[in-house]
């Protein structure tokens, strides 16, 4: 099978595997969607997926997609996942972004990132950005 036989079972597979019917969860966040087309890093990053993936970093309010090979389709098909859609069946990306919103994630990226970073991002916060609330351990962080 040549490449582009390879790519258009791979995008056909990949358009037809979406569950537009199921609804991201209605706060998910707009993430900014980076694009990398390296094989090399594609087979890093994506733990075995063929095509593609999409990882989403909530802290940073940035979903990076890894492309396997150069195939609008199969963009198209993660840029799905960025925008919080599963595969039917799955709900990976769900549970990551319900995970991150009810645990105490924001409070590490807060943490990680400094508050004033973090809050350029998520000034939607209203426990850490701009309400005069202090988070604890953040004193003069930022």
């Amino acid at each position: 099978m040549n490449l582009h036989a390879l790519a258009i079972v791979l995008a056909l597979a990949g358009c037809s595997s979406i569950d537009r019917h199921a609804a991201p969860p209605a706060d998910w966040p707009e993430l900014r969607v980076v694009v990398h087309k390296s094989g090399f890093m594609a087979k890093r990053e994506c733990d075995g997926a063929i095509g593609g993936c999409a990882a989403p970093n909530f802290c940073a309010k940035r979903c990076d997609i890894y492309l396997q090979i150069d195939s609008r389709a199969i963009e198209t098909h993660e840029r799905a996942h960025c925008a919080g859609y599963d595969h039917p069946g799955d709900d990976t990306m769900r549970a990551g972004w319900l995970r991150y919103r009810d645990g105490d994630q924001a409070a590490f990226c807060a943490l990680r990132m400094g508050t004033a970073n973090y809050c350029r991002l998520w000034s939607e916060d209203a426990k850490r950005c701009g309400t005069g609330v202090e988070v604890p351990g953040m004193a003069g962080a930022g």
